[in-house]
Protein backbone atom coordinates (compact mmCIF):
# COMPACT_ATOMS: atom_id res chain seq x y z
CA UNK A 1 0.00 0.00 0.00
CA UNK A 2 1.04 3.53 -1.08
CA UNK A 3 1.89 6.56 1.78
CA UNK A 4 -1.21 8.21 -0.20
CA UNK A 5 -3.74 4.94 -0.09
CA UNK A 6 -2.70 4.93 3.79
CA UNK A 7 -2.94 8.28 4.43
CA UNK A 8 -6.25 8.34 2.99
CA UNK A 9 -7.39 5.12 4.76
CA UNK A 10 -6.17 6.89 7.94
CA UNK A 11 -8.20 9.78 6.70
CA UNK A 12 -11.27 7.99 6.37
CA UNK A 13 -10.68 5.86 10.19
CA UNK A 14 -10.71 8.98 11.82
CA UNK A 15 -13.80 10.81 9.83
CA UNK A 16 -15.97 7.80 10.07
CA UNK A 17 -18.71 8.14 12.50
CA UNK A 18 -19.24 4.21 12.57
CA UNK A 19 -15.49 3.90 13.97
CA UNK A 20 -14.93 4.98 17.65
CA UNK A 21 -11.29 6.73 17.24
CA UNK A 22 -10.44 8.84 21.12
CA UNK A 23 -8.92 12.50 19.82
CA UNK A 24 -5.38 11.25 20.94
CA UNK A 25 -4.99 8.71 18.40
CA UNK A 26 -5.86 11.44 15.69
CA UNK A 27 -3.53 13.65 16.83
CA UNK A 28 -1.01 10.60 17.01
CA UNK A 29 -1.94 9.73 13.84
CA UNK A 30 -1.94 13.57 11.91
CA UNK A 31 1.40 13.76 14.05
CA UNK A 32 2.61 10.85 12.43
CA UNK A 33 1.23 11.59 8.73
CA UNK A 34 2.82 15.47 8.70
CA UNK A 35 5.88 14.47 10.87
CA UNK A 36 7.93 14.24 7.64
CA UNK A 37 10.63 16.88 6.11
CA UNK A 38 8.40 18.12 3.27
CA UNK A 39 5.84 19.09 5.93
CA UNK A 40 6.34 22.87 7.41
CA UNK A 41 6.09 23.35 10.94
CA UNK A 42 3.26 26.14 10.54
CA UNK A 43 0.92 22.86 9.05
CA UNK A 44 1.87 19.73 10.85
CA UNK A 45 0.57 22.60 13.56
CA UNK A 46 -2.45 23.57 12.23
CA UNK A 47 -3.38 19.83 11.46
CA UNK A 48 -2.29 18.07 14.74
CA UNK A 49 -4.46 21.24 16.28
CA UNK A 50 -7.57 20.65 13.74
CA UNK A 51 -7.10 16.77 14.73
CA UNK A 52 -7.15 17.47 18.40
CA UNK A 53 -10.80 19.35 18.09
CA UNK A 54 -12.48 16.74 15.86
CA UNK A 55 -12.01 19.07 12.72
CA UNK A 56 -9.99 17.35 10.46
CA UNK A 57 -13.02 16.92 8.33
CA UNK A 58 -12.29 20.97 7.49
CA UNK A 59 -8.77 20.91 6.21
CA UNK A 60 -10.32 21.43 2.90
CA UNK A 61 -12.08 24.77 3.58
CA UNK A 62 -8.85 26.26 5.22
CA UNK A 63 -6.76 25.28 2.14
CA UNK A 64 -9.57 26.88 0.24
CA UNK A 65 -9.57 29.65 1.69
CA UNK A 66 -5.79 30.04 2.12
CA UNK A 67 -5.76 29.25 -1.31
CA UNK A 68 -8.21 32.55 -2.08
CA UNK A 69 -5.83 34.73 -0.26
CA UNK A 70 -3.62 34.05 -1.43
CA UNK A 71 -4.80 35.03 -4.47
CA UNK A 72 -5.62 38.35 -3.10
CA UNK A 73 -2.47 39.02 -2.25
CA UNK A 74 -1.20 38.48 -5.21
CA UNK A 75 -3.88 40.28 -7.25
CA UNK A 76 -4.91 37.60 -9.04
CA UNK A 77 -9.05 37.01 -10.21
CA UNK A 78 -10.48 33.42 -11.18
CA UNK A 79 -13.01 34.01 -14.12
CA UNK A 80 -15.78 31.43 -15.26
CA UNK A 81 -16.36 32.04 -19.25
CA UNK A 82 -19.51 29.65 -20.04
CA UNK A 83 -20.22 29.13 -24.26
CA UNK A 84 -22.94 27.52 -26.03
CA UNK A 85 -19.44 25.84 -28.05
CA UNK A 86 -16.33 25.13 -27.16
CA UNK A 87 -13.93 28.37 -27.35
CA UNK A 88 -11.18 28.67 -29.91
CA UNK A 89 -7.67 29.92 -29.08
CA UNK A 90 -8.42 32.84 -30.22
CA UNK A 91 -11.65 33.80 -28.63
CA UNK A 92 -10.02 32.36 -25.39
CA UNK A 93 -7.29 34.82 -25.91
CA UNK A 94 -9.76 38.19 -26.93
CA UNK A 95 -11.70 37.02 -23.68
CA UNK A 96 -8.71 36.91 -21.50
CA UNK A 97 -7.45 40.27 -23.10
CA UNK A 98 -10.40 42.23 -22.01
CA UNK A 99 -10.86 40.76 -18.89
CA UNK A 100 -7.25 41.22 -17.88
CA UNK A 101 -7.86 45.19 -19.24
CA UNK A 102 -10.98 45.34 -17.21
CA UNK A 103 -8.97 43.43 -14.11
CA UNK A 104 -6.56 46.59 -14.37
CA UNK A 105 -3.64 44.40 -15.51
CA UNK A 106 -4.14 42.29 -12.58
CA UNK A 107 -3.74 38.31 -13.32
CA UNK A 108 -6.79 36.45 -14.38
CA UNK A 109 -6.96 32.87 -14.49
CA UNK A 110 -10.32 31.34 -16.74
CA UNK A 111 -12.15 28.86 -16.56
CA UNK A 112 -13.77 27.62 -19.88
CA UNK A 113 -17.51 26.03 -19.45
CA UNK A 114 -19.65 25.10 -22.22
CA UNK A 115 -23.17 25.06 -21.81
CA UNK A 116 -25.74 24.40 -24.84
CA UNK A 117 -28.48 25.78 -23.21
CA UNK A 118 -27.38 29.27 -23.43
CA UNK A 119 -27.75 29.27 -26.99
CA UNK A 120 -24.94 31.39 -27.72
CA UNK A 121 -23.36 34.24 -26.41
CA UNK A 122 -21.24 34.08 -23.46
CA UNK A 123 -21.60 34.26 -19.44
CA UNK A 124 -18.85 35.66 -17.30
CA UNK A 125 -18.52 35.01 -13.86
CA UNK A 126 -15.89 37.09 -11.95
CA UNK A 127 -15.65 36.66 -7.91
CA UNK A 128 -19.40 37.55 -6.97
CA UNK A 129 -19.63 39.70 -9.91
CA UNK A 130 -22.02 37.90 -12.85
CA UNK A 131 -22.47 39.08 -16.90
CA UNK A 132 -25.02 37.05 -18.88
CA UNK A 133 -24.06 38.36 -22.66
CA UNK A 134 -26.51 35.04 -24.09
CA UNK A 135 -28.88 34.00 -26.70
CA UNK A 136 -30.83 32.93 -24.08
CA UNK A 137 -31.15 35.66 -21.78
CA UNK A 138 -32.03 37.99 -24.64
CA UNK A 139 -34.63 35.59 -25.69
CA UNK A 140 -36.10 35.53 -22.46
CA UNK A 141 -35.83 39.59 -22.08
CA UNK A 142 -37.56 40.05 -25.48
CA UNK A 143 -40.36 37.54 -24.18
CA UNK A 144 -40.83 39.27 -21.40
CA UNK A 145 -41.32 42.72 -23.03
CA UNK A 146 -43.63 41.69 -25.84
CA UNK A 147 -45.76 39.32 -22.83
CA UNK A 148 -45.95 42.60 -20.64
CA UNK A 149 -47.13 45.04 -23.56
Amino acid sequence: MGVFCACALVFLIMISPLIQVSRQAKVDAVEEIFGGPKTTKVTKNLMVTMAGNNRVTEAGKVADAFQEMMKAKRGELDAIVTSATPLSKAQLKKVTDVLKAQAGGKAVAITTKVDDSILGGLTLQIGDKFLDLSIKSKITSYTAALQSS
